[in-house]
């Protein structure tokens, strides 16, 4: 079953992974762009940051898309763990083992939170940006 499930897997990465290489690239030409050709599309088509650099934008993208799948494992990482604890019944050691995974979750959701607000708080445009 477990050679079965890892098939499957590697094949659901492989395929995202050639949708990735054979999807054709989208650039968003507008006016007042000068030419310039771009993936992140902003306001009129074009990146228009306080510095001339898209960096900034691609990075806030990033750390968007970060953290909803910090969100996402940290939510089924809770479920996980109340499935744990409530077929525990009387086994103390189970119990023990599914507090000590939600401490352990809740620890890691709130580092994270402190370095989303860190890098919210570095990035141009984070917390008060667009």
């Amino acid at each position: 079953m477990r050679k079965f499930l890892g098939a499957i897997i590697s094949a659901v990465v492989m395929m995202a992974g050639l949708s990735v290489v054979v999807a054709p690239r989208v650039f968003a030409e507008g006016e007042g762009c000068e030419g310039i050709r771009t993936s992140i599309i902003g306001d009129g088509g074009c990146v228009t940051d306080d510095n001339g650099s898209a960096i900034f934008t691609v990075l806030n993208i990033v750390l968007q898309i970060l953290t909803y799948g910090v969100g996402i494992v940290g939510t089924f990482g809770v479920v996980i763990s109340g499935i744990q604890y409530m077929t525990a019944k009387d086994n103390a050691g189970q119990m023990a083992a599914a507090k000590t995974r939600l401490i352990a979750i809740a620890i890691g959701l709130a580092t994270y939170a402190v370095i989303w607000a860190f890098l919210q708080w570095l990035l141009p445009g984070g917390i008060f940006g667009e």
